[in-house]
């Protein structure tokens, strides 16, 4: 019995132990199958499976891996050469090979991510070291695999070598909490993130202007990345700079420092801070060189600055400042609350903010500036300040609240100064409602000097003016000028004040029109006998058309000069005409009287047809006068008429071959039927010939220049009636019959005329006879000789002709003959002197005094 006894109690722990021995032969056995059981069966819920899974145990409990592989949606891995070292608690495997497959499922994937409570996670103290020596991932989002070694350099800490660089970490907080995150830091180059996204031609199109920025992309940019389970946070810092061309303008920004982003998880908005990233922007001279006729000094280097952070959601984004700064902190552009909503499927983006800019500016100096106007002129600015409300939406536009204020001091710029000029803005612009627009200017003290004429300035005391800007349409703007400019001065011409208002429309940015109407009012001329030639009104009318592409400009203006003298002036192009058409000479007197107050226009009628160029090149002119009659003083004509078509060329104003006749003049001396033929010849005006009738008979008289040149002309005298002379003196008791004819050598120097060795002759036989004339009888009385000629046929009768520039004349006198009643011969030689401007001026008195009453009678009965 004890011997069974024993038997028996041996024989249940070896059935134990080989019954644990058959289990543990068939799981070592069979353990790639119940290991891939076990798996299927614990990670079903999370549809995780194995296909493949090959691994050994050795008896130190060592787990040599050679492959397993995972499944799960969109993902497959597989390990190979792996190998868990129980003694060393390390994990080793040769290889990580990971598919990633984009899932064809259409439902949108759900946009929302729970926050995750990591704050309390630790790791496990025995948790085994990871080596991995190759990890390779392919995904439908990469170009290329992702190849690096994944090491567990800590307990807490993963180190990524390869195409990543970077460590990932499970650290807890410093402020005593303890509180887990998980942190990460990255070295990464953007030209290698981009080289491995697998992007369409459409998307490397979008991106070639970056992907051209060789500097930029392949900048080294460091971040360090921290998860808390709801915050992810990152900080970027980098140092770059790189070329950007727009058209024939570079751009150089240089950017530098540190941008810092946060992003939660529960609010799901991502604050992004560049407070500490210093961003400057380098424009190059050609980008200023677009605008050459700009007067301003431009900065050409911005600093981009954000003090607060922005905000970034789901459906759009908050800047509450952006502002682009010159170097020298003079100038600034700030956009404040700017606010941008994402576009989505039926709304398009959507920005607004508000815009103000800031600044002061330099002018730029003179090209040739005079050594007087830069020491007398300071430092030329320009101050502004302008804000206003911006908003697009999609393809729509405005710009609301407009308020702007541009004060400039001492502007100096191409021939213009000015001591002050100020302009405001004010309105709104709009691509859907148009535009409200009211814009002012305020000048004063300006001056301007021509290129062609810089010794002579136009000053001008003060300019008001406002613009009125208003339409539906901003392609078809309706426009009212209003400007008033007092004091406008050159050399001796003055306008006291001029007043325009144009009103027209602008459509397209293209085609404009305006019409309105000019008053020049005050208007004074400085004559060079010191007096002044005053206008009370100049009236224009205008009507202005211009297209800005084919660079076209036509105008028309009509002009009233104290409502008598009227012309009207045309432009089209570079083409200018003038054109007077029926213009009374009378209605001209008004404006005569001005310039001559002794000159009174009569009759007739003045056609003017003229063109040329802007330049004042080219000109072409068709100058008609008909029948006009004029009284200067004591001098009077009538019947004047002339054609006479003016050119000009590179040597001035020509005129070839034109016609002035007179009807009558009264000079003192009746003449009738006068011709002047006369020329122009580079901008000098000459008399071909001059003939006319007088004192019975008729004169030629040869060229002459009329502008103060010093020359030689020759006055021919025939048929000269000597009874009309007589006449002429109203001599009573004298009767003479006979002519003379004779030549007037002319000396004309410094613009006085004298005459020396001119003689005038008989041209036949005549006879005088006195009877009855006090004055004669009076001196033959003391000189009985003269007796003879009571009653004297002549042969010969000759005078030498001798005139001095002031006006006295001396005449010689010689007659041949006989006394017939007496049977007497006679040789009566005479030298007589007499300044012949005061016997002119007595021989017009009768006429004078005549006009006078004349004209005393016409105005009464006008009254």
């Amino acid at each position: 019995m004890g011997k069974l006894f024993s038997q028996k109690r041996y024989a249940i722990p070896l059935l134990s132990f080989v019954i644990l021995f058959i289990i543990a032969a068939t799981t070592y056995l069979f353990r790639n199958a119940i290991g891939i059981f076990l798996i299927d069966h614990y990670a079903r819920d999370q549809h995780v499976s194995v296909n493949c899974l090959s691994f050994d145990i050795d008896t130190q409990l060592n787990i040599e891996l050679k492959e397993v592989c995972l499944q799960a949606p969109g993902i497959r891995a597989k390990i190979e050469g792996a190998l868990f070292s129980y003694q060393k608690n390390a994990l080793y495997a040769s290889s990580l090979i990971v598919h990633h497959t984009l899932s064809k499922n259409t439902d949108k994937a759900s946009s929302s991510i729970a926050p995750i409570d990591i704050t309390s996670w630790k790791l496990p103290v025995n948790l085994p070291k990871v080596s991995i020596d190759e990890v390779t991932i392919n995904s439908d989002v990469l170009r290329e695999s992702l190849n690096f070694s994944l090491i567990q350099p800590t307990p807490d800490s993963l180190k990524f070598e390869g195409d990543i660089q970077a460590t990932l970490s499970l650290t807890t907080t410093d402020d005593g909490s303890e509180q887990s995150a998980i942190t990460a830091d990255i070295k990464w180059v953007l030209s290698e993130v981009i080289g491995f996204v697998s992007l369409n031609e459409s998307q490397l199109a979008s991106l070639n202007p970056l992907l051209n920025q060789t500097s930029f992309m392949n900048t080294q940019i460091i971040t360090h990345l921290r998860f808390d389970g709801n915050q992810l946070s990152s900080k970027h810092s980098f140092d770059t700079s790189f070329h950007y061309h727009h058209n024939s303008c570079s751009i150089q920004p240089k950017i530098d420092g540190l941008v810092v982003a946060n992003f939660s998880l529960l609010t799901r908005q991502l604050s992004l801070d560049i407070s500490a990233l210093d961003t400057r922007i380098l424009l190059g001279d050609d980008c200023l060189a677009l605008l050459p006729q700009v007067p301003i000094e431009l900065p050409n280097v911005f600093s981009l600055t954000s003090p607060t952070p922005m905000l970034v959601t789901l459906n759009g984004a908050v800047i509450p400042s952006l502002s682009f700064t010159d170097e020298n902190k003079a100038l600034a552009l700030t956009l404040i609350d700017l606010g941008i909503s994402f576009p989505k499927e039926k709304s398009p983006i959507h920005i607004v903010t508000k815009l103000e800019l800031d600044g002061e500016l330099n002018l730029n100096k003179p090209a040739k500036p005079s050594e007087r106007l830069a020491r007398q002129s300071p430092l030329s600015s320009l101050t502004l300040s302008h804000s206003g409300y911006v908003e697009a939406d999609g393809q729509d536009w405005s710009v609301s609240q407009i308020d702007g204020v541009i004060n400039v001091q001492n502007f100096t710029q191409a021939g213009l100064t000015n001591k002050t000029l100020s302009m405001n803005a004010s309105g709104s612009i709009s691509s859907r409602t148009g535009i409200t627009m009211q814009l002012t200017v305020d000048a004063n003290g300006l001056r301007y000097l021509s290129p062609e004429d810089a010794s002579v300035p136009i000053t001008i005391k003060s300019v008001q003016a406002a613009l009125t800007l208003s339409g539906k349409n901003i392609n078809e703007i309706s426009v009212i000028s209003d400007s008033t400019w007092s004091q406008i001065k050159r050399d001796t011409v003055l306008v006291n004040k001029l007043s325009n208002r144009l009103e027209g429309n602008v459509s397209n940015f293209n085609q404009l029109h305006f019409s309105g109407d000019s008053t020049l009012s005050g208007i004074a001329i400085n004559v060079p006998v010191k007096q002044y030639l005053t206008f009370s009104t100049i009236d224009v009318r205008h009507d202005i058309t211009a297209q800005r592409t084919s660079s076209t400009l036509k105008s028309q203006h009509d002009v009233s000069v104290e409502k008598s003298l009227q012309f009207t002036v045309g432009q089209s192009g570079q083409q200018i005409n003038l054109m007077m058409h029926q213009q009374s000479i009378d209605s001209l007197q008004a404006v005569a009287t001005r310039f001559l107050p002794e000159l009174i226009l009569q009759d007739g009628t003045l056609n003017i047809d003229a063109q040329m160029k802007s330049n004042g090149q080219d000109l072409l002119a068709s100058i008609e006068l008909v029948n006009a009659g004029v009284k200067y003083a004591d001098f009077s004509a009538s019947g004047i008429a002339t054609h006479a078509n003016v050119y000009s060329d590179s040597a001035g104003l020509q005129l070839d071959n034109a016609r002035l006749t007179i009807l009558n003049a009264d000079t003192g001396v009746p003449i009738s039927n006068i011709a002047l033929a006369y020329s122009i010849k580079n901008n000098s005006l000459k008399v071909d010939k001059a003939t006319g009738n007088v004192l019975g008979g008729n004169f030629i008289l040869s060229g002459f220049w009329l502008d103060n040149r010093n020359q030689n002309a020759q006055l021919t005298m025939n048929n000269i009636d000597l009874a009309k002379i007589v006449e002429l003196q109203q001599q009573s008791g004298i009767d003479v019959t006979g002519s003379v004819s004779g030549t007037l050598p002319l000396t004309i120097k410094d613009g006085k005329v004298n005459i020396d060795k001119g003689l005038l002759k008989s041209d036949s036989a005549g006879a005088l006879k006195i009877d009855g004339n006090p004055a004669f009888d009076s001196i033959a009385q003391q000189q009985t000789e003269l007796n003879y000629l009571k009653d004297l046929e002549y042969e010969k009768l000759s005078s030498k002709v001798k005139l001095n520039t002031d006006g006295l004349l001396f005449l010689d006198f010689s007659i041949l003959g006989k006394n017939p009643t007496q049977q007497q011969a006679v040789n009566f030689n005479y030298h007589h002197e007499e300044n012949i401007l005061t016997l002119m001026r007595s021989l017009r008195l009768t006429d004078s005094v005549q006009n006078q009453i004349e004209h005393k009678i016409k105005k009464g009965g006008e009254e």
